[in-house]
């Protein structure tokens, strides 16, 4: 597997800001209601029309949903070029998401011409304001030097910060240097956590269950006092970032403003 195939795709996530009406379209074709579709697609003209408006206004949310209906071809014919410069409009204005996304298409060359330097310089502006799957894949660049010089101990710095913020490739490459040594000092309880958090958060079934193989593999290198400590601290690390979303969700509602509330250039 090449280089690029191993990176994360190009993460959108435009279904968590949809509409709910969007994600009961198919249920509601499949009923035969025509009427309903109907006025289905009226309505995501208007909101596709909306956003559009919104965008040119300068509003960053509103230019990358329109980035990510072009990319996705979401109520519109797909354009990589139009994703492409609504993506860096919002990047330009300082969105780490846009600039993670710029990125990601400048390392593949959708919409523009294939750049790895200048994908790596966008990821490199959104990893350092937190993004966390830029900071995986920054990790990755340095790992495998692609756009950057290849540089094993910024990698595991960059694949620490992505950890850290609980993302899941992150935790597994981290765990994976822990076990062999390059860019960290080799630490193979450490290496079980990080791999222990990885198969525990990832989601996609591939990346959990090569996750779990290499954490079982690990796991019978290490002593049972070993395994216990590294399964204590895996846990409490879990715990700590559970407890931390509760306060970040109730934080979030709490200071949520209207929905007519906002301004342009607001990230």
């Amino acid at each position: 597997m090449s280089g690029e195939e191993s990176r994360l795709d190009l993460t959108l996530k435009a279904g968590d800001r949809l509409p709910s009406l969007f994600r009961t379209r198919s249920s509601l074709v499949a009923r035969g209601r025509k009427d309903v579709a109907a006025m289905f697609n009226d309505t995501k003209a208007d909101t596709l029309a909306e956003t559009r408006r919104r965008a040119e206004e300068g509003y960053c949310e509103a230019q990358i949903e329109l980035a990510e209906s072009y990319y996705l071809g979401k109520g519109i014919d797909p354009d990589h070029s139009e994703a492409a410069k609504w993506f860096r409009r919002a990047a330009e204005q300082g969105h780490p998401g846009a600039q993670f996304c710029l990125g990601r298409l400048y390392d593949l060359g959708h919409g523009v011409s294939k750049d790895q330097i200048e994908g790596t310089r966008w990821l490199g502006m959104a990893a350092e304001q937190g993004n966390s799957e830029a900071q995986f894949n920054l990790g990755f660049a340095y790992y495998v030097g692609e756009g950057v010089q290849k540089d094993e101990a910024q990698a595991a710095h960059w694949f620490r910060e992505a950890a850290d913020r609980n993302n899941p490739a992150g935790q597994h490459w981290l765990g994976l240097m822990y076990a062999h040594g390059p860019g960290v000092s080799q630490d193979r309880v450490e290496a079980y956590k990080w791999l222990h958090l990885a198969a525990t958060n990832n989601r996609e079934s591939e990346y959990r269950t090569l996750s779990h193989e290499t954490r079982d593999m690990l796991g019978d290198k290490l002593t049972a006092e070993q395994l216990a400590y590294a399964q204590r601290m895996a846990t409490d690390d879990i715990e700590s970032h559970r407890t931390a979303k509760e306060i970040h969700e109730k934080l979030s509602e709490m200071l949520r403003p209207p929905l007519s509330g906002g301004s342009p250039g607001s990230p």
